[in-house]
């Protein structure tokens, strides 16, 4: 079998007889179905398998991967990763732990117009996260999860969680709505 110049997702290269099947780097001559090969550039950093290394790979793909399903939402609006994480897993870990990672946090920006970079990237739980949301340009309510409906001639309160709307309610001003959301997020 001949060896092969290949690129990994943590961005490493290596030459291997390997064969890269289902986002993993899987040695041919290994009978153990879904062990990854020594000559997985991840055995570098040590990091394959880790959660933080999950958060890392999803955080380069939404900022770099037109094919991916928020890039628009990320890279498309300019959003990036600095160049000392983009590069390196180990660094992104490392900052991580001291950091206030534990498992079931999320990766969030403080600024959501800014990039994935130390000072403005932080560890929070989920429902914290949804705090944490940009403002869209058609948004006439000047509130995050408040929209007009017009039918009904009042504020409806809504938001989307894990890409799935969460109605909360009808209210007469967008005050009132604004405030269900805010008591939801707590």
């Amino acid at each position: 079998m001949k060896r092969k110049k290949c690129k990994c997702g943590c961005g490493g290269t290596t030459k291997t007889d390997n064969e890269w099947i289902q986002g993993h780097w899987i040695r041919v001559n290994n009978p153990m179905k879904g062990t990854i090969g020594k000559s997985h550039p991840s055995f570098k950093h040590g990091l394959f398998g880790h959660k933080l290394y999950g958060v890392w790979k999803n955080m380069k793909q939404r900022c770099y991967n037109p094919n991916w399903p928020k890039y628009k939402d990320y890279g498309g609006r300019g959003i990036k990763v600095c160049r000392k994480w983009r590069n390196n897993p180990k660094i992104f870990y490392d900052w991580a732990m001291s950091h206030g990672w534990e498992k079931g946090l999320q990766i969030d920006r403080k600024n959501n117009d800014q990039g994935y970079r130390p000072g403005n990237c932080r560890f929070v739980t989920h429902k914290v996260n949804l705090n944490n949301k940009r403002m869209q340009k058609n948004n006439t309510t000047g509130h995050i999860g408040v929209t007009f409906n017009k039918n009904a001639n009042k504020y409806q309160a809504q938001l989307t969680i894990n890409e799935k709307s969460k109605y909360i309610g009808i209210f007469s001003t967008a005050k009132e709505a604004a405030e269900a959301v805010n008591e939801y997020k707590q």
